[in-house]
C-alpha cells in the first residue's frame, strides 16, 4: 500500500478524534482544542499535542473510533477488506 500500511494496519493504529467542530449527533457539542487520543499513541506525541496549545484528553486503548473498509487492489483487482476490533463488533464485506 501507499502509506506502509495495508488496511488492517491503518485500522489498527492509534486513532484519535477532534471536538473542536460539533459533532453530528445530537447535542451536537463541540470543545474548542480538544483532541481525544488512544492511549497507545506515543507519549512525546501527546506532549507535542499539548505544547501546540491543544486539550489533549487520553483515553482508554483501543476506544477511539468505528471504522471498516473495504478497497480493490488496483494492480490484481483482488478484493481487500478489514474490520475495526473496537466495540462490540466489526464487519468489513465487499464484492
Amino acid at each position: 500500500m501507499r502509506s506502509g500500511l495495508d488496511l488492517q494496519g491503518a485500522i489498527d493504529a492509534p486513532n484519535w478524534h477532534q471536538e473542536s467542530f460539533p459533532g453530528s449527533f445530537h447535542p451536537r457539542a463541540m470543545t474548542a482544542g480538544r483532541v481525544v487520543v488512544e492511549s497507545r499513541i506515543d507519549e512525546p506525541a501527546v506532549a507535542e499535542l499539548r505544547r501546540r496549545g491543544h486539550d489533549v484528553v487520553v483515553g482508554e486503548p483501543w476506544s477511539e473510533g468505528r471504522l471498516c473498509a473495504v478497497a480493490r487492489d488496483p494492480e490484481t483487482g483482488v478484493l481487500l477488506a478489514a474490520a475495526n476490533p473496537r466495540g462490540a463488533q466489526g464487519y468489513a464485506v465487499g464484492r
